[in-house]
């Protein structure tokens, strides 16, 4: 089986986005972003005040807003920091990543050429397969995922069979097919 594909900037970033959203490290790390921002905002809304010595409910009322507005804000300042650093990788690598691509599943491996690649990987090296709203990402590795768009395929049920196929081979070989 083979499928040809056009892989774009906006694939990558959607890897890179639903590997931040769905990582437990990342999430974690945004969490903890969240927090200590928030605590940071409002202690210095405490040291103003008694620096000042002049708490009042309208001071405190602005570090608190300051501080939810903070918590709320950073994901999407993290997202939107994430989606200019792929731009600028994919820019400086020129691009090369982009492009048209197939993926050919033979017996015990699959191929990925096209768009100045030409990778041979075993089926038992997957260790998971994970869907999103528009692609497939197959990890290789525990940072490393082929990206698989939806475009790929003439409809939901050419999608389907793929799938199915795919993580059959995987499964036959040992590897993982969890999503």
């Amino acid at each position: 089986m083979e499928i040809t594909y056009d892989i774009t900037a906006e694939d990558y970033i959607a890897f890179n986005l639903d590997y931040m959203r769905n990582n437990p490290t990342s999430k974690r790390n945004i969490l903890k972003a969240r927090l200590q921002g928030a605590v940071l905002i409002l202690a210095a809304g405490g040291i103003c005040g008694y620096l000042l010595n002049a708490y009042s409910p309208v001071l405190i009322a602005i570090f608190v807003a300051a501080a939810v507005l903070y918590a709320l804000m950073i994901p999407r300042t993290i997202t939107k920091k994430v989606t200019n650093n792929v731009r600028k990788t994919l820019q400086q690598s020129g691009s090369i990543a982009c492009g048209q691509k197939s993926l050919v599943l033979e017996d015990g491996r699959f191929r990925l050429k096209g768009a100045g690649e030409d990778s041979l990987y075993e089926y038992a090296k997957v260790q998971k397969v994970v869907e999103d709203a528009a692609h497939f990402y197959i990890y290789t590795g525990q940072m490393e995922a082929l990206i698989v768009p939806f475009t790929a395929f003439a409809d939901a049920a050419a999608r389907a069979a793929f799938l199915a196929d795919f993580k059959a081979r995987v499964q036959a070989a040992g590897g993982a097919v969890q999503e």
